[in-house]
C-alpha cells in the first residue's frame, strides 16, 4: 500500500519530464551598445541613404539601461531620408520563430520616428519586414513576431531613423536590442532528483 501511494504522488512529478519548456536566448551581440568601436559600437553597422545629413554614433549621455545608447541624427536639409544601426544575425535555423525587439527614445524636431526592422535575405527575393514605429519621447519598446521562411540565408536587424521633409528631424536612441529564438530546455535536473526519491522511497518500503 505505501509502495502505491509512493508511487501516485511521483508520477504527475515523473510527467513534468515530457512536459515542452522553452527559453528565450539573445542572438544579438552587444545588443546595448556597451563595447564601443571607435565613435560606432561592436558588432554593428551604419547605415543611411541618403549619406546627406546623417550622424551616427554611441553614446553615453542617454541609455535605457547599463551606460550607452546607440543615436541617429538627421539633418538634411529636405528630401527623404533614412538611416539607422544594424546587425547581422547569426544563430538562427529555418522554420523558427523570431522574436524581435528593442528600445527606442525619439525628440522630434520634424516628423521623425524610430521603427524596428527585419531585412530577410533569401534567393528566391530578399524580404524588408517592418516592424511597429514610434515617436514617444518616452523609452519605447518596439517588438514583432517573424517565422523564418525555409530559403532565408542571412537576417539583419535594423533600428531605424525616418524622416521625410524639413531639416533636424530629430535624435533617436536606440538600447537594449533582443532577437530572441525559442530553445527546448531539459528538465533533467528535476528527472534526476525525482529519481532519486523515487530510489530512497523504495529501498525505505523493502
Amino acid at each position: 500500500m505505501k509502495k502505491l501511494h509512493l508511487i501516485s504522488l511521483l508520477l504527475p512529478l515523473l510527467a513534468l519530464l515530457v512536459m515542452p519548456t522553452t527559453v528565450q536566448a539573445n542572438i544579438v551581440l552587444n545588443p546595448g551598445f556597451e563595447t564601443a568601436d571607435g565613435g560606432g559600437a561592436q558588432n554593428w553597422f551604419n547605415w543611411y541613404n541618403p549619406a546627406n545629413g546623417v550622424s551616427q554614433q554611441r553614446v553615453t549621455g542617454v541609455f535605457l539601461s547599463g551606460a550607452a545608447s546607440a543615436n541617429t541624427k538627421l539633418t538634411g536639409t529636405s528630401g527623404y531620408t533614412i538611416g539607422g544601426w544594424g546587425q547581422e544575425l547569426t544563430g538562427w535555423s529555418a522554420g523558427q520563430t523570431l522574436n524581435a525587439s528593442l528600445w527606442t527614445k525619439v525628440v522630434v524636431t520634424g516628423d521623425a520616428y524610430a521603427q524596428l526592422k527585419l531585412e530577410i535575405i533569401k534567393p528566391s527575393g530578399n524580404a524588408d519586414v517592418w516592424g511597429p514605429s514610434t515617436a514617444s519621447t518616452s523609452w519605447t519598446k518596439l517588438e514583432q513576431s517573424y517565422l523564418i521562411p525555409s530559403d532565408t540565408t542571412q537576417i539583419k536587424l535594423l533600428a531605424v531613423h525616418v524622416a521625410s521633409v524639413g531639416a533636424n528631424n530629430g535624435d533617436i536612441w536606440f538600447d537594449d536590442a533582443n532577437a530572441a529564438i525559442p530553445e527546448p530546455t531539459s528538465m533533467l535536473l528535476l528527472g534526476t532528483g525525482l529519481i532519486g526519491l523515487f530510489t530512497l522511497g523504495r529501498k525505505k518500503i523493502k
